[in-house]
């Protein structure tokens, strides 16, 4: 099913494709869940949460949505507070890319995650979600280049993304 979501942000619409299977009535509106709200996502981010269950993931180009529940769950398991991760895509080879929003700039940035093996999926998950803002891990402030608006979002799709994704150094 696909639905066009207007965007205030940049006054235009943004083709949005999700399982309709995850939906119980594609014209339900459910209430803003308090992690949607804390994080101040932008309008079109909350109007794409407001079709779906707490429970529910949805999938948008190649990017599949995390469900209210886990963005809670991965909100109250990492030390970062500045961002939250959204959305992921496998990218092969044991390695995802993470969409997330960091609501002190209200821009989207990408960081790779898993690895090949343990180690390096150890490594990944110690830089970008324990080590966070240390001289051992990733500080967004340091550079913020590969940050992005939602209308660019719209532009990044699995050609581009590893150019648009911040790595462990």
């Amino acid at each position: 099913m696909t639905e066009d979501i207007y965007t205030a942000e940049s006054d235009s619409y943004l083709p949005i494709s999700y399982n309709k299977g995850n939906l119980i009535d594609g014209n339900t509106i459910y209430p803003p869940h308090h992690i949607i709200e804390s994080y101040d996502l932008p309008d079109s981010m909350k109007v794409l949460y407001s079709k779906v269950e707490d429970k529910n993931e949805f999938i948008w180009k190649d990017w599949t949505f995390f469900s209210k529940e886990k963005l809670e769950t991965l909100d109250k398991n990492n030390k970062q507070k500045h961002y939250i991760q959204l959305a992921s895509v496998y990218l092969g080879m044991g390695w995802i890319a993470v969409l997330c929003w960091d609501k002190d700039l209200s821009k989207f940035f990408i960081h790779t995650d898993g690895g090949e093996n343990g180690y390096t999926q150890n490594d990944n998950y110690e830089y970008f979600h324990v080590n966070v803002d240390t001289k051992k891990g990733f500080s967004l402030m340091d550079d913020t280049s590969k940050t992005f608006d939602i209308d660019e979002l719209n532009n990044i799709d699995s050609s581009n993304i590893i150019h648009k994704s911040y790595r462990m150094t």
